[in-house]
């Protein structure tokens, strides 16, 4: 049996990837910093663009309670200099955990 749903998503080819980086400069400007969830997508930005410092800053930040283990679970990964795009599951929380 599949599962139904949006497949994962694919890494840009060098030939999408100047819209890719145009899309992605385009909602960072349409994010606030002072927002929870906005600064995870802010930080998401960053570390698909290989910013992990600026990521690392980001999620070092406060977060709404509803926000925080999604930005210490996106913190592991910049920890581990990863830049794919991944779906947050249990397996990265316990990656998360395992920090604590």
């Amino acid at each position: 049996m599949t599962q139904s749903g949006p497949s994962p998503p694919e890494e840009p080819t060098p030939d999408r990837l100047p819209a890719w980086e145009a899309n992605l400069t385009r909602l960072a400007t349409l994010l606030s910093r002072k927002e929870s969830g906005d600064r995870l997508i802010l930080a998401e930005i960053a570390r698909e663009w290989g910013r992990f410092g600026e990521a690392s800053r980001i999620l070092k930040g406060h977060f709404a309670e509803e926000h925080e283990l999604q930005a210490a679970a996106l913190l592991v990964l910049v920890e581990q200099g990863s830049r794919r795009v991944e779906v947050f599951d249990d397996k990265l929380f316990q990656e998360y955990l395992m920090f604590l």
